[in-house]
């Protein structure tokens, strides 16, 4: 489960540089999603 948050860090980091390289803006939540994984 560590590796998977681990994981989307990366990708959301990765995102953004992305758009930081392309000029574009990058917006911020101020609301958080929260969710339960049941792993079998």
């Amino acid at each position: 489960m560590e590796g998977a948050l681990e994981a989307a860090r990366d990708l959301v980091s990765l995102w953004n540089e992305e758009k930081r390289a392309r000029s574009e803006s990058i917006t911020t939540q101020t609301e958080a999603i929260l969710a339960t994984v049941e792993v079998a």
